[in-house]
């Protein structure tokens, strides 16, 4: 898969918000639009028929490094309100 270009600022915030839960730099607008970055430009995550996590899209922000999200909407017609839930992904390389 390749790796989408995110600027450094951008890596940080992502990374604290997969890795730490820290939503303080990742809301509103950025929020939206990591999302549907992550929809456009992400790959489908094969995975175990009776998982919840079958199906979604995770996209390369790092070396390894994945985020995706699972997003259960209360407005068909808009992004917020919405529930998230954030998945995060490491890739395990054996040497």
């Amino acid at each position: 898969m390749d790796k989408v270009f995110i600027k450094a600022s951008n890596y940080w915030a992502i990374h604290d918000l997969a890795l730490l839960g820290d939503w303080s730099r990742v809301q509103g607008t950025k929020l939206q639009a990591l999302y549907h970055l992550v929809q456009c430009r992400g790959k489908v995550l094969d995975g175990p028929h009776d998982s919840g996590y079958k199906g979604i899209k995770v996209l390369e922000y790092g070396d390894g490094c994945y985020i995706g999200f699972i997003r259960m909407a209360y407005n068909k017609d808009t992004f917020f309100p919405c529930k998230l839930h954030v998945v995060s992904l490491q890739e395990l390389v054996k040497k």
